[in-house]
């Protein structure tokens, strides 16, 4: 069996977002035995070219490094996320038919999404659909040409206040910074995790199968 290359990329659209979980099954995943090239064949270079040991031997490396990098994350944040726990240990990750997000908060007044997709044939229409709805909900748009690059900022009734950069690239990658001095009550509140869910359902609108 050959090598899956388009699982082993979107593994690293995993690692790029920190999604361990994720990522963690993926390269399980790649692992299985039968993924790997028999003994009786070429163990540098299948019949189609592809580097299989090459390969196997750098997932191995970047597995670990990531394990460890990721575990000393999760060490420094924990003093950080405790009183916030129900935005950072429920709803860390957002899962949709096509994408996976990450949310990280990276200061007392700055929360940070990672998302990527887990189709790569998405990628054209998750592309338009962030034209389409940035938009739609009024975001100054920076660039729309090479990468799509918008900022908005909402105000509540309440009075938070919140200032949204939302950047994706040709890859997909998409990365939305969140600032705000009200930050904790915005978490309290449930804010971020709605607004984050609400912006990704229209992003990928399909329903998501099999949850």
């Amino acid at each position: 069996m050959t090598f899956n290359i388009e699982k082993y990329v979107i593994l690293t659209y995993a690692r790029w977002a920190r999604d361990f979980q994720y990522y963690n099954e993926l390269y399980h995943e790649l692992k299985k035995p039968q993924e790997k090239i028999n003994s009786n064949e070429s163990r540098e270079i299948k019949d189609d070219g592809f580097p299989i040991q090459l390969v196997e031997s750098l997932l191995d490396e970047q597995y670990e490094k990531f394990q460890t990098n990721f575990q000393k994350i999760f060490l420094q944040m924990d003093s950080r996320i405790q009183v916030n726990d129900t935005l950072f240990e429920k709803f860390t990750v957002l899962r949709k038919t096509h994408l996976r997000a990450t949310i990280w908060k990276r200061s007392g007044t700055e929360i940070t999404l990672r998302g990527y997709l887990t189709d790569l044939s998405y990628l054209g229409k998750f592309i338009d659909n962030t034209v389409e709805e940035i938009k739609k909900q009024n975001f100054k748009i920076i660039s729309i040409k090479n990468a799509i690059n918008a900022k908005k900022k909402i105000m509540w009734k309440t009075e938070e206040q919140l200032c949204i950069i939302l950047k994706l690239n040709k890859l997909g990658f998409l990365e939305i910074e969140m600032i705000s001095c009200d930050l904790d009550l915005l978490i309290e509140k449930n804010e971020i995790y709605n607004l984050l869910n609400d912006l990704l359902s229209k992003l990928d609108p399909e329903d998501l199968k099999n949850t």
